[in-house]
């Protein structure tokens, strides 16, 4: 799952897999880095 992630969504996300006794391999939230966005609007890096 990719996109925006607020305290909701988490909840949502772990309530469902509790409920179907699903256990994630993994789980990670983070933020984009500003690179990260500037090679998503330029298509390439700084020399």
């Amino acid at each position: 799952m990719h996109g925006a992630v607020d305290p909701r969504v988490l909840s949502t996300l772990t309530a469902w897999c509790a409920a179907r006794q699903v256990m994630p391999e993994g789980l990670t939230v983070g933020r984009r880095s500003l690179e990260d966005v500037f090679l998503d609007l330029t298509g390439r890096a700084l020399r």
